[in-house]
């Protein structure tokens, strides 16, 4: 029992002829692919389509010289995404289903461009008339307009009364 001695080298040699058959069956295995892959048939040509009649090219064509009318005023959605936000409750909501900012409505604050997203955006006065946003929807007024504002009397606010 010589062999136990020198278990290393007998597991080598285990390990080198089964390595060695490995290799043998990967070369036939190679060797046969051309063969089992020429075998094997593609799949069936397909019919080519008829080709169009000269009535439909013509009809077609003539589309394709005429500018194109949207009738379809919304976004469509495809290119341009739906804001959505976290209202009170916590749930997803979009412009159409909640006032982002109470009391002012979504479609004011879109109409004029404003930064729906900024949560002071009420607080805002982009265009540096003294009047934020807010005081300008109560007063029905432009908020990006410098020249249209709310009276000047409703920024006056009595400090003191005295008899």
């Amino acid at each position: 029992m010589k062999w136990i001695r020198a278990y290393d080298r007998v597991a080598l040699i285990a390990a080198a002829i089964f390595l060695f058959f490995c290799a043998i069956s990967i070369w036939r295995s190679a060797a046969q692919f051309e063969t089992n892959f020429a075998r094997q048939a593609g799949p069936p040509p397909k019919k080519a389509s008829p080709p169009g009649k000269a009535v439909e090219l013509a009809h077609a064509e003539e589309k394709l010289q005429q500018p194109s009318q949207w009738t379809f005023r919304e976004r469509s959605g495809l290119f341009v995404p739906e804001k959505h936000f976290i209202d009170a409750n916590g749930l997803p909501a979009t412009l159409k289903t909640t006032e982002v900012h109470p009391p002012v409505p979504n479609e004011w604050l879109e109409q004029f461009a404003l930064p729906i997203a900024d949560a002071d955006v009420l607080e805002q006065d982009p265009d540096a008339d003294g009047f934020n946003n807010f005081e300008e929807w109560q007063g029905h007024t432009n908020p990006i307009d410098k020249n249209s504002h709310p009276d000047y009397l409703t920024k006056l606010k009595m400090k003191a009364f005295s008899e």
